[in-house]
């Protein structure tokens, strides 16, 4: 017997409707496991580890190179310490000057490590190249009139410090000798900010370390060996010096010619290297000036004391190049990532 349907009146509660269809509202979806984000290392992270890399794949061969020069000229001074106390205060009077004609000429690597590391960055690789020999260039300008300057006026110069008439003779010899190595040494700090900037830090120690390891032996060889004494170390400085220049030179000469680049002289990109060594000439001038004032001092006190100074401002020197060695590789980096357009890597 059918059941009857089912009043009106009868209570919701109580009607059996059989199983309903879900609407399109109450429709349940069905339940998805939240999965786990992929362990990959954000952008930035990655980024800094690639330029903290960078940074000790430049920084390190640059301290190496930066520590070889004044470790054998701290050998040159044990040297001369061994042959008399008036002998190493007439080289700590000599080096003064010549680091600060060294010195303020910085720019030529600072400035040249900026320029070339912006347009390799860039892509442009000839230019980069190009610039770099034009500062090279440069630097044997400048190193020759410097060698001109201190060969005829350098009695006169270093007598302006004071020292005893036995202090003099002793720093005219090494001075007059030394600046013939002048345009070498500049050149190689040009050539070093070329290399520097092309991202490559290991050309300029392998240089460094070879010149040290041909200076030594050396030196030793003509101050003892030959009895030359103080003038032994300035011949031995200038050979290793003009064979560091030499091996540098070759190598930019090389890679010019592959990329097909010129080896003359281009006037209008001197005078923007010229242009941007102002500031860096400006902060090399202020730091020499303290320097000259405290070898002053020292003279004023004694040979000995000219001799201690001599000593202590070498191993004072050595120690502080570990942080140029880092501001190399920041500067190489930044102007290598500016030229290719990506600040944020700089910011990393």
């Amino acid at each position: 017997m059918p059941t009857p349907a089912s009043s009106p009146d009868e209570p919701d509660e109580l009607r059996d409707d059989g199983p309903s269809e879900p609407t399109g509202g109450d429709r349940e979806e069905p339940t998805v496991e939240p999965r786990e984000a992929p362990l990959t290392e954000p952008r930035e992270e990655r980024a800094r580890r690639t330029v903290d890399r960078d940074i000790l794949r430049l920084a390190i061969p640059s301290l190496g190179a930066l520590v070889a020069e004044p470790l054998f000229v701290l050998a040159d001074s044990a040297f001369i310490a061994r042959v008399s106390t008036t002998s190493l205060a007439g080289l700590g009077l000599a080096s003064t000057v010549l680091t600060t004609v060294v010195g303020l000429a910085v720019f030529l690597a600072y400035s040249t490590t900026a320029a070339v590391a912006r347009s390799f960055g860039a892509g442009r690789r000839r230019e980069a190249i190009s610039r770099g020999i034009d500062a090279c260039w440069l630097a044997l300008l400048v190193g020759a009139a410097a060698a001109l300057v201190l060969v005829v006026a350098g009695e006169p110069l270093l007598a302006l410090f004071g020292p005893s008439p036995e202090v003099l003779a002793e720093a005219t010899i090494y001075l007059r000798i030394s600046a013939l190595g002048l345009p070498a040494m500049l050149a190689v700090q040009a050539a070093t900010g070329l290399v520097r900037g092309l991202q490559d830090a290991t050309l300029p120690l392998v240089v460094a370390v070879g010149g040290a390891i041909v200076n030594i032996p050396l030196n030793a060889l003509l101050i003892f060996g030959a009895g030359l004494g103080i003038a032994g170390s300035a011949i031995g400085t200038v050979i290793a010096q003009w064979g560091m220049a030499l091996v540098l030179l070759a190598v930019i000469v090389q890679r010019a010619r592959r990329e097909g680049i010129g080896l003359g002289l281009q006037p209008a990109n001197l005078v923007a290297v010229g242009r941007d060594a102002v500031p860096m000439f400006v902060r090399t001038l202020s730091l020499r000036v303290v320097v000259i004032a405290s070898t002053v001092v020292a003279t004023g006190l004694g040979d000995v004391q000219l001799a201690a100074h001599q000593l202590t401002t070498t191993v004072f020197t050595v120690l502080s190049l570990a942080l140029d060695s880092l501001a190399i590789a920041g500067q190489a980096l930044t102007g290598r990532y500016l030229g290719a357009s990506d600040p944020r890597t700089v910011h990393a």
